[in-house]
């Protein structure tokens, strides 16, 4: 299972497997991967923090920090109050 399984509104769910520069998929990831993408999920490789950021103003999703307005979050599966 690849390290980030990300389930976002409007059906934008993918897999994101992070890698070191010089890191290499296994078999298994590599098996697992081909397996999602032919179940119609978008699969990525990622090696920086740049890399992930791309990942996801690509999928539509905000930057990492940032939170749209009115967005209400979970931290450790607790909602956090919504500010008023």
């Amino acid at each position: 299972v690849s390290d980030l399984l990300v389930w976002a509104v409007g059906a934008r769910h993918f897999a994101v497997e992070l890698k070191s520069d010089r890191g290499r998929l296994s078999a298994a990831q590599a098996a697992w991967m081909d397996r999602m993408a032919r179940l119609g999920f978008r699969v990525h490789v990622c090696r920086s923090l740049e890399g992930l950021q791309a990942i996801l103003v690509a999928e539509g999703l905000p930057v990492i920090g940032t939170l749209p307005a009115g967005c209400q979050r979970l931290a450790i599966g607790v909602p956090v109050a919504r500010e008023q």
